[in-house]
């Protein structure tokens, strides 16, 4: 026998006795009661604060400036090699960024920079990162 409750089984069982029966004799177990409980717990999360430098030269060597980078995209996963973009931050001047409601635990992170004229460099160099709350 299993299951589970759902909402509109919150409440007090008495008196419940489970019979099993082989078709000849039959066994009963003593009465036992089950209270069913509301489930009013909060899933707890986490988060990764992230900080980083803006790059100064472009992936060729070039020069770089603050003026020409259009934004970052952030990347996370849960493991090396399967990073998903999760942020695009359209802020040039901008190097922080909070990753949150995230399940405790340990995450590998990397950032990618665009230019004005949407040129991606390659990832960073991926971190691993532990969520806290």
């Amino acid at each position: 026998m299993s299951g589970s409750p759902t909402t509109d089984d919150v409440g007090d069982y008495n008196n419940i006795v489970i019979t099993v029966s082989d078709g000849t004799d039959e066994a009963s177990l003593n009465a036992f009661a089950i209270s069913v409980n509301s489930d009013t717990t909060t899933a707890v999360t986490g988060s990764i604060s992230l900080r980083w430098n803006a790059p100064t030269t472009r992936t060729d060597g070039s020069a770089l400036s603050l003026a020409d980078i259009q934004g970052f995209c952030i990347y996370v996963g849960t493991t090396r090699d399967n990073l998903q973009m999760v942020a695009d931050i359209n802020e040039g001047d901008r190097t922080t960024y909070v990753l949150d409601n995230l399940d405790l635990g340990d995450y590998y992170v990397a950032v990618s920079v665009y230019d004005q004229e949407n040129n991606m460099s390659s990832y960073s160099n991926v971190v691993l990162k532990t969520a806290v709350n």
